[in-house]
């Protein structure tokens, strides 16, 4: 073999590639490894061709033979470091370039590649240590700069990182690069205006960068200018069609302007670019779900997971989803899988404590609520969900606490009515105060509260109350009320005169009330004698046992499917020789056959102006058999019999596991026993009505 031959083609080959002619360089190699199989450089050399080529393994290969020959030679090490990199094999990589630093210590560019790999590994700290290596040798070197603002950027350490983007355009103005990550760094730091201006720079720089348009799109979105967002993000997807994250965030500011449709084709477009993008599969299915398509949001939510197994806000969402199922174990298992990713994640420890409650585990929902306060105990909506285990287990006084958090959850969208007066609370004297007691939630929770007006009145007050419009007359009757006034009122009109003010589910609270405490004497309200005596002259004479009837409340409820009950479900187990009385104001489209056909039910709806009426037909009534709605606590108010009818898990005013109420004495509770098991309650309702008139048939 004539050496100098060869080495005369191997320098032929070098020569042509270093002119970029790649082809003339890999016919001259070819040449040299023909002769010289063990030939180390043109082995080497032919590898970082192949890598120019994109045939990453081809130049692992090459180069780990050069490398086999020849172990000393940094560049080998570099090179193969390259390949694997391309290749994926990062922490290999990582291996070649600290072969290389050890065999030449100043090996700027291996420091450098070598912290870009540390990088993909997540290993951001090494990164930085390998890339500030690099810059100690090379202070001048933008590059290095840029490179340890990356590293810290992704160390959220973004003032330290803006410092070194800064340099980096100080030392190249032009670095578009920079300029983009400046900009990110900006607004990881809430500075939207300043990354602006970072990203029109790069823009101007860069004006075919579908990239900085895109970073431009999330900056607007940041500072909530959605119509500059849209624009932007049009723009880089013109640019650059695919572009998937230009797609998601799109269809998240489209979802922000509540355009839901429109934001549902943008999360398919990204999905359609990259369809392991499983952000897009989870926010479709977040949307598919507010439109109470719950199967079909289970599937995306499905494949948010297959695409990213560690997405735990997928399973969390899975887990409404099967919620509002009523798949329960599913539920349980998602809102499990959803912590274990993320144990700090409040809304799942809530949500899950929301189901163990209308599940019936009452111990796992406290714990589940503490566990939301543990990792925030800021967390509003948490202290105030811990009040219903708290009151329906009877632990009154520590349930009242955390009730008062309902005005400040902004979740509940509950306003504090009179904040222009003092608040009252129980602490301050009212001894010859004017004290305003205000309704605030619905007719129910005005009838069982108000009986605290007396209360107030006793301890010296001049009490006003004010309450909706369809209870003025009744709650007239109240002992101790100095003035009725109707909700929405111009409450200025008193001026002054106004001390204090409390609302009404704040009283127990005030009065420091426990289960030995409650104020249980009824009646505490009383009906209109005239419109009594108008009522019963309207019936007739009684031929038999009266019994009035509420089977449904307002379908605005977010717990009505638990509480109201079909007519015709009530009526198929309710005796036959009682004259019934239908006590509904409103009657749904459903039951309006059944209570035609029922010649047994007088209907009265169109008589019942206000709460007035209502209470003066009560009067008329033997006694009243109601599911959780206003008519109980108006039967209960005015000291009536009545049978209140119960879900599995009622509200927390009706308390667990007993048949009577500290309330309201003469009512009885009929609860279901598991879970929409409303048959059975159903049927002990009417053979206890049997029982109690031997008259009544089946």
């Amino acid at each position: 073999m004539d050496q100098a031959w060869v080495q005369r083609e191997f320098q032929t080959g070098f020569a042509a590639h270093q002119r970029h002619a790649l082809e003339q360089a890999s016919a001259a190699y070819a040449r040299v490894l023909a002769l010289d199989p063990q030939h180390s450089d043109a082995l080497h050399l032919t590898g970082v061709l192949a890598c120019q080529r994109s045939d990453h393994a081809l130049a692992a290969e090459l180069i780990g033979r050069a490398i086999a020959l020849q172990p000393q030679r940094a560049d080998y090490h570099y090179n193969l470091g390259i390949a694997q990199q391309a290749l994926g094999h990062c922490a290999n990589a990582v291996a070649s370039y600290d072969q290389a630093i050890a065999l030449r210590p100043d090996y700027a560019d291996a420091y450098t590649n070598r912290g870009n790999a540390l990088s993909e590994l997540g290993q951001f700290q090494a990164a930085l240590a390998s890339h500030s290596q690099a810059l100690a040798f090379n202070p001048l070197d933008a590059a290095s700069h840029f490179n340890c603002g990356k590293a810290l950027h992704s160390l959220q350490q973004c003032e330290a990182a803006l410092a070194y983007f800064d340099q980096a355009l100080a030392l190249a103005p032009d670095f578009v690069d920079a300029h983009l990550s400046r900009g990110n760094a900006l607004t990881a730091l809430q500075r939207h205006g300043l990354a602006l201006a970072s990203y029109e720079r790069a823009i101007a720089l860069a004006p075919a960068k579908a990239e900085a348009y895109f970073l431009r799109g999330r900056a607007f979105a940041a500072g909530q200018h959605y119509d500059r967002a849209l624009a932007s993000y049009d723009q880089a997807l013109a640019l650059q069609p695919g572009h998937a994250q230009a797609h998601f965030s799109r269809g998240v500011v489209l979802e922000a302007l509540k355009l839901v449709q429109a934001a549902l084709v943008a999360y398919e477009q990204a999905i359609a670019c990259q369809p392991s993008l499983a952000v897009a599969h989870n926010n479709r299915g977040v949307l598919l779900s507010e439109q109470n398509s719950y199967r079909d949001a289970i599937e995306s939510y499905n494949l948010a997971i297959a695409a990213d197994p560690a997405l735990d806000g997928a399973y969390y969402n899975r887990a409404n989803a099967f919620k509002d199922l009523q798949q329960w174990d599913a539920a349980i298992v998602d809102y499990e899988r959803s912590l274990t990713l993320n144990p700090v994640n409040t809304s799942a420890h809530l949500n899950r404590g929301n189901l163990y409650l209308q599940l019936g585990d009452i111990a796992a929902a406290m714990a589940s609520y503490d566990h939301a306060l543990a990792a925030d105990p800021g967390y509003l909506q948490a202290k105030f969900n811990k009040a219903m285990p708290l009151l329906l287990t009877g632990q009154l006084l520590a349930g009242w606490a955390h009730y008062e958090g309902r005005f400040k959850n902004p979740d509940l969208q509950m306003v504090a009515k009179h904040a222009q007066y003092p608040a009252w609370r129980g602490q301050e004297s009212v001894d010859g105060k004017t004290v305003l007691l205000h309704c605030e939630q619905g007719y129910g929770d005005t009838l069982q509260f108000c009986r605290y007006a007396s209360a107030v009145a006793a301890r010296g007050a001049r009490v006003v109350l004010e309450v909706q419009a369809p209870l003025l007359g009744l709650v007239e009757s109240l002992p101790g009320v100095s003035q009725v006034m109707p909700e929405g009122a111009d409450s200025e009109a008193l001026g002054e005169r106004i001390d204090f003010q409390c609302p009404l589910l704040s009283l127990p609270l005030a009065f420091h009330t426990d289960l030995d405490t409650i104020p249980a004497q009824v009646p505490y309200l009383r009906a209109n004698a005239s419109k009594v005596r108008a009522w019963q002259a309207r019936l007739g004479p009684a031929q038999r046992p009266r019994v009035g009837l509420a089977w449904s409340g307002s379908t605005g409820h977010k717990e009505d499917r638990k509480r109201s009950i079909p007519l015709p479900q009530l009526l198929a187990h309710l005796p036959q020789g009682l004259d019934y009385v239908s006590l509904q104001k409103e009657v749904r489209p459903a039951d309006l056959p059944a209570l035609q056909a029922s010649a047994n039910i007088q209907h009265f709806a169109d008589e019942l102006h206000d709460f007035d009426d209502t209470a003066a037909l009560l009067e008329c009534l033997d006694w009243v058999i109601s599911v959780d709605t206003s008519v109980a606590h108006l039967a209960g108010a005015l000291g009536k019999p009545v049978w209140v009818l119960l879900p599995f898990v009622p509200d927390w005013r009706w308390l667990l596991n007993r048949d009577t109420s500290p309330w309201y004495p003469q009512a009885v509770l009929y609860r279901q026993s598991a879970l929409d098991d409303c048959d059975t309650v159903l049927a002990r309702l009417g053979g206890d009505l049997r029982l109690r008139v031997p008259s009544a048939k089946s």
